[in-house]
This record gives structure tokens, C-alpha cells and sequence, in this order.
């Protein structure tokens, strides 16, 4: 029987996964390191409205391209012949934040800009990682 993961659980495991992988979702024009997401406050509802008032910025919705960008990161991993478990863990563990949101800082200037892979977790929180995409 498994049980419930917490925030904390979470955080442990995203902190071991997410450096160790590189991000290329949402159109970015170049693969961007990424770190573990994880706010004090909780949400009721994991909605892009909730990620923006946390993070600070204006989003632009990249929700939609979620399922493509984890898959990608898998099949990336099994053509190289790297980090192909842990990309599987870190697929695994984002699919279970369920629902998903993906958002880029739409007000900031300039050709790379943060962005924010997150669900929510058991108890509330937003978690999930940070990290930029390249638009020029």
C-alpha cells in the first residue's frame, strides 16, 4: 500500500531530480537548467491565476504543451543513453502533481525569461520546478 507523499517528500526528491536534468519545453529555443519550486502558502485549486499571484509575474499559459514537454524529456534521455531513470522518476513525480500548470514571465523583457513546471501537492502547496525558456 503506498502512501500519500507530502510537500516535504516532494521537495527532497525534486531537489535531487531537477538539477540533474535539463528543461526544453514550452518552445524554448534552448535547454535551461532547472531547480526545485515549492511555495510556504497553499491553494486551494492548482490554477495558472494561483502560480502567477505566487511567483509575481504575468504568465503566458504554456499548460497546454505540458504532456509533450514531459515526453520529450523521456525520449531525449533514451536516444542519448542518459539520465533515462531519472528522467522517468522526475516524468513520474510531475504526473502525480496532478493537475499541472506551466507558465512563462510574459512581463519581462528580454530573449530569456523564468518559467514554472508546478502542480500541487497533498497538503496544498505549489511544487514543481523553476527554470527559463529562450524566445527570441
Amino acid at each position: 500500500m503506498e502512501t500519500e507523499r507530502t510537500t516535504a517528500s516532494l521537495t527532497a526528491e525534486l531537489a535531487i531530480l531537477a538539477p540533474a536534468l535539463r528543461f526544453d519545453g514550452f518552445s524554448s529555443e534552448s535547454d535551461m537548467p532547472m531547480q526545485h519550486y515549492v511555495t510556504d502558502e497553499t491553494v486551494s485549486e492548482m490554477t495558472l491565476d494561483h502560480l502567477s499571484a505566487a511567483v509575481g509575474h504575468a504568465l503566458e499559459d504554456c499548460t497546454d504543451t505540458i504532456g509533450e514537454t514531459l515526453d520529450g524529456m523521456v525520449r531525449v534521455a533514451e536516444r542519448f543513453g542518459e539520465m533515462v531513470e531519472v528522467s522517468r522518476a522526475f516524468v513520474r513525480l510531475m504526473r502525480g502533481l496532478s493537475p499541472l500548470v506551466g507558465g512563462v514571465a510574459k512581463d519581462i523583457d528580454g530573449d530569456e525569461r523564468p518559467a514554472w513546471l508546478v502542480g500541487r501537492s497533498p497538503e496544498g502547496h505549489i511544487i514543481g520546478v523553476q527554470t527559463a525558456v529562450v524566445w527570441t
